[in-house]
């Protein structure tokens, strides 16, 4: 009886450490998935750095994405992952010609567009990735509902009344469906 006992408890012990090696490696998954979406280890850059990977790309597209439909829930605050994977929820894109790439450029680096707080709310649904020779080099997201931007190289996020409505217009001009207040 000591020995079926005995046997019992190891089998359960053993039992025990194999769910938690499972439930380890879920956990490990689900941080470098985070760590892809929101590229939370990348360091601040600067609108220069940003607007460097802007000019020597060779290809800008323009994306609707994110669902546009201001529900804050399993939204994503880039629309594509350290992985290269693009949120499923596009809804529009297009290609930017030279003329709207230097105008894009302007609008993005001009610091004279940007206030110096973070926005509390982001929920995107206007994205600008960037490409040289068809690989991703740089990506920005915009949030109209309040005004920030998240950029890959990370760049500043909020901002002013001024870079928002130059910002929107010129995202309207392209035919991109505008999302805000």
């Amino acid at each position: 009886m000591k020995c079926i006992t005995a046997i019992l408890f190891l089998f359960v012990i053993t039992s025990c450490t194999e769910n938690d090696k499972k439930i380890n490696e879920e956990d490990r998954i689900t941080e470098n998935w985070d760590k892809a979406q929101f590229y939370d280890d990348l360091a601040f850059t600067g609108l220069d750095s940003l607007g460097k990977i802007i000019q020597i790309s060779d290809s800008i597209i323009a994306y609707n994405w994110n669902a546009n439909d201001k529900n804050p829930a399993n939204v994503y605050s880039y629309i594509v992952d350290a992985y290269g994977k693009f949120d499923s929820r596009i809804e529009k894109k297009l290609v930017l010609n030279d003329i709207q790439k230097k105008s894009l450029i302007h609008l993005i680096t001009d610091s004279m567009n940007y206030e110096g707080s973070n926005s509390m709310c982001f929920i995107p649904h206007i994205a600008f990735v960037y490409y040289k020779k068809s690989k991703i080099i740089g990506q920005s997201n915009v949030c109209f509902l309040c005004s920030g931007i998240k950029s890959v190289p990370k760049s500043t996020t909020a901002l002013n009344k001024r870079g928002n409505k130059k910002l929107k217009n010129f995202c309207r001009n392209l035919g991109l469906k505008i999302v805000d207040k």
